[in-house]
Protein backbone atom coordinates (compact mmCIF):
# COMPACT_ATOMS: atom_id res chain seq x y z
CA UNK A 1 0.00 0.00 0.00
CA UNK A 2 0.69 3.56 -0.45
CA UNK A 3 1.09 4.48 3.48
CA UNK A 4 3.46 1.51 3.92
CA UNK A 5 6.62 3.25 2.40
CA UNK A 6 6.01 5.73 4.96
CA UNK A 7 6.31 3.76 7.90
CA UNK A 8 9.25 1.77 6.14
CA UNK A 9 12.74 2.75 8.22
CA UNK A 10 14.40 1.12 4.94
CA UNK A 11 12.94 3.72 2.99
CA UNK A 12 13.45 6.84 5.26
CA UNK A 13 17.50 5.40 5.37
CA UNK A 14 17.57 5.28 2.12
CA UNK A 15 16.53 8.97 1.83
CA UNK A 16 19.34 9.48 4.64
CA UNK A 17 21.69 7.79 2.01
CA UNK A 18 20.82 9.77 -1.07
CA UNK A 19 20.71 13.36 1.14
CA UNK A 20 23.89 12.61 1.73
CA UNK A 21 24.74 11.81 -1.74
CA UNK A 22 23.05 14.79 -3.11
CA UNK A 23 24.77 16.80 -0.61
CA UNK A 24 28.35 16.20 -1.39
CA UNK A 25 27.15 16.21 -5.06
CA UNK A 26 25.86 19.40 -4.88
CA UNK A 27 28.49 20.82 -3.27
CA UNK A 28 31.38 19.60 -5.13
CA UNK A 29 29.18 20.40 -8.22
CA UNK A 30 28.42 23.98 -7.25
CA UNK A 31 31.96 25.04 -6.21
CA UNK A 32 33.87 23.61 -8.65
CA UNK A 33 34.87 26.27 -10.96
CA UNK A 34 36.13 28.05 -7.74
CA UNK A 35 37.83 25.86 -6.46
CA UNK A 36 39.83 25.15 -10.12
CA UNK A 37 40.31 28.87 -9.92
CA UNK A 38 42.30 28.70 -7.04
CA UNK A 39 45.19 26.74 -8.41
CA UNK A 40 46.36 29.78 -9.55
CA UNK A 41 44.58 30.45 -12.65
CA UNK A 42 43.50 33.68 -13.76
CA UNK A 43 39.56 34.55 -12.60
CA UNK A 44 38.62 35.14 -16.31
CA UNK A 45 40.40 32.54 -17.81
CA UNK A 46 37.35 30.50 -18.01
CA UNK A 47 38.15 28.62 -20.89
CA UNK A 48 40.96 26.82 -19.13
CA UNK A 49 38.77 26.50 -15.73
CA UNK A 50 35.82 24.95 -18.61
CA UNK A 51 38.58 22.28 -19.93
CA UNK A 52 39.69 21.26 -16.38
CA UNK A 53 36.43 20.67 -15.07
CA UNK A 54 35.88 18.36 -18.48
CA UNK A 55 38.47 15.54 -16.64
CA UNK A 56 36.56 14.99 -13.44
CA UNK A 57 32.89 14.74 -15.70
CA UNK A 58 34.40 13.26 -18.59
CA UNK A 59 35.78 10.29 -15.88
CA UNK A 60 32.68 10.36 -14.25
CA UNK A 61 30.70 9.37 -17.01
CA UNK A 62 32.88 6.66 -17.80
CA UNK A 63 33.12 5.10 -14.11
CA UNK A 64 29.46 5.23 -13.66
CA UNK A 65 28.98 3.26 -17.15
CA UNK A 66 31.27 0.50 -15.63
CA UNK A 67 30.49 0.60 -12.36
CA UNK A 68 26.67 -0.02 -13.68
CA UNK A 69 27.35 -2.66 -16.02
CA UNK A 70 29.19 -4.43 -13.49
CA UNK A 71 26.66 -4.33 -11.23
CA UNK A 72 24.11 -5.34 -13.79
CA UNK A 73 26.16 -8.47 -14.94
CA UNK A 74 26.84 -9.82 -11.16
CA UNK A 75 23.73 -8.82 -9.66
CA UNK A 76 25.69 -7.33 -7.07
CA UNK A 77 24.13 -3.77 -5.94
CA UNK A 78 24.93 -2.99 -1.83
CA UNK A 79 28.80 -2.78 -2.42
CA UNK A 80 28.71 -0.93 -5.77
CA UNK A 81 26.96 2.00 -4.19
CA UNK A 82 29.25 1.45 -0.79
CA UNK A 83 32.47 1.75 -2.72
CA UNK A 84 32.49 4.40 -4.91
CA UNK A 85 30.88 6.43 -1.82
CA UNK A 86 33.78 5.55 -0.01
CA UNK A 87 36.11 6.76 -3.30
CA UNK A 88 34.06 9.47 -3.04
CA UNK A 89 34.55 10.35 0.62
CA UNK A 90 38.16 9.80 0.17
CA UNK A 91 38.42 12.11 -3.00
CA UNK A 92 37.38 15.05 -0.67
CA UNK A 93 39.64 14.21 2.13
CA UNK A 94 42.53 14.28 -0.54
CA UNK A 95 41.02 17.76 -1.61
CA UNK A 96 41.29 18.87 1.69
CA UNK A 97 44.87 18.18 2.00
CA UNK A 98 45.75 19.12 -0.95
CA UNK A 99 45.72 22.75 -0.56
CA UNK A 100 45.56 24.17 -4.18
CA UNK A 101 48.56 21.82 -5.97
CA UNK A 102 47.08 21.43 -9.11
CA UNK A 103 47.57 17.87 -10.08
CA UNK A 104 46.59 15.98 -6.57
CA UNK A 105 43.58 18.52 -6.65
CA UNK A 106 42.77 17.13 -10.00
CA UNK A 107 42.99 13.79 -8.85
CA UNK A 108 40.79 14.41 -6.01
CA UNK A 109 37.86 16.33 -7.73
CA UNK A 110 37.96 12.98 -10.61
CA UNK A 111 37.67 10.67 -7.62
CA UNK A 112 34.90 12.30 -5.88
CA UNK A 113 32.89 12.99 -9.27
CA UNK A 114 33.71 8.88 -10.30
CA UNK A 115 32.59 7.79 -7.02
CA UNK A 116 29.33 9.92 -6.59
CA UNK A 117 27.79 9.86 -10.13
CA UNK A 118 28.69 5.73 -10.00
CA UNK A 119 27.35 4.83 -6.47
CA UNK A 120 23.97 7.29 -7.80
CA UNK A 121 24.12 5.39 -10.88
CA UNK A 122 23.12 2.10 -8.75
CA UNK A 123 21.23 3.56 -5.87
CA UNK A 124 17.94 3.69 -8.00
CA UNK A 125 18.30 -0.23 -7.65
CA UNK A 126 18.03 -0.47 -3.99
CA UNK A 127 14.45 0.73 -3.58
CA UNK A 128 12.76 -1.23 -5.90
CA UNK A 129 14.98 -4.83 -4.34
CA UNK A 130 12.02 -4.53 -1.75
CA UNK A 131 9.62 -2.00 -2.70
CA UNK A 132 7.28 -3.01 -5.93
CA UNK A 133 3.49 -1.26 -7.70
CA UNK A 134 2.10 1.68 -6.12
CA UNK A 135 4.80 1.53 -2.63
CA UNK A 136 7.96 1.24 -5.33
CA UNK A 137 6.59 4.66 -6.95
CA UNK A 138 5.94 6.13 -3.59
CA UNK A 139 9.53 5.35 -2.35
CA UNK A 140 11.51 6.41 -5.40
CA UNK A 141 9.39 10.04 -4.97
CA UNK A 142 9.68 9.89 -1.52
CA UNK A 143 13.17 9.06 -1.25
CA UNK A 144 13.94 11.69 -4.60
CA UNK A 145 12.23 14.46 -3.06
CA UNK A 146 14.17 14.22 0.42
CA UNK A 147 16.79 13.77 -1.04
CA UNK A 148 17.40 16.41 -3.10
CA UNK A 149 17.05 19.39 -0.95
CA UNK A 150 21.40 18.09 -0.65
CA UNK A 151 20.62 20.53 -3.52
CA UNK A 152 20.64 23.25 -1.08
CA UNK A 153 22.36 21.94 2.22
CA UNK A 154 25.45 21.07 -0.06
CA UNK A 155 26.73 24.45 -1.54
CA UNK A 156 25.36 26.18 1.50
CA UNK A 157 27.59 24.13 3.87
CA UNK A 158 30.54 24.59 1.87
CA UNK A 159 30.06 28.29 1.74
CA UNK A 160 28.93 28.72 5.40
CA UNK A 161 32.00 27.04 6.63
CA UNK A 162 34.75 28.47 3.60
CA UNK A 163 33.09 32.26 5.30
CA UNK A 164 33.89 31.18 9.05
CA UNK A 165 37.15 29.57 7.66
CA UNK A 166 38.56 31.72 5.24
CA UNK A 167 39.53 27.71 3.60
CA UNK A 168 37.36 25.06 1.76
CA UNK A 169 39.25 22.53 3.80
CA UNK A 170 37.31 22.13 6.38
CA UNK A 171 34.19 22.00 4.52
CA UNK A 172 35.90 19.28 2.49
CA UNK A 173 36.31 16.99 5.82
CA UNK A 174 32.71 18.47 6.77
CA UNK A 175 31.58 16.17 3.35
CA UNK A 176 33.88 13.36 3.15
CA UNK A 177 32.18 12.53 7.05
CA UNK A 178 28.69 12.70 5.33
CA UNK A 179 29.34 10.94 2.80
CA UNK A 180 31.59 7.62 4.56
CA UNK A 181 28.16 8.23 7.23
CA UNK A 182 25.61 7.97 3.98
CA UNK A 183 28.30 4.51 2.96
CA UNK A 184 27.98 3.44 6.41
CA UNK A 185 23.80 3.07 6.09
CA UNK A 186 23.94 1.05 3.38
CA UNK A 187 26.47 -1.15 4.87
CA UNK A 188 23.85 -1.27 7.75
CA UNK A 189 20.78 -2.22 4.90
CA UNK A 190 22.72 -4.71 3.13
CA UNK A 191 23.34 -6.59 6.54
CA UNK A 192 19.55 -6.63 7.17
CA UNK A 193 18.43 -7.43 3.46
CA UNK A 194 21.01 -10.56 3.68
CA UNK A 195 19.58 -11.57 7.36
CA UNK A 196 15.90 -11.24 5.98
CA UNK A 197 16.56 -13.83 3.21
CA UNK A 198 18.33 -15.96 5.26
Amino acid sequence: RFTDVFRDGRVWALCAVYLCMMVGFYGVNFWMPSIIQEFGIDPNNFLEVGLLSMVPWGSAAIAMVINGSHSDRTGERFWHVIVPMLVASAGLLGLALAGHARMPSMVALTMITCGLLSAIAVFWSLPVAFLSGTAAAAGIAWINSLGNLGGFFGPDLIGRIRTATDSHEMAFFALSGILLLGALVVVVLRQKSRHASG
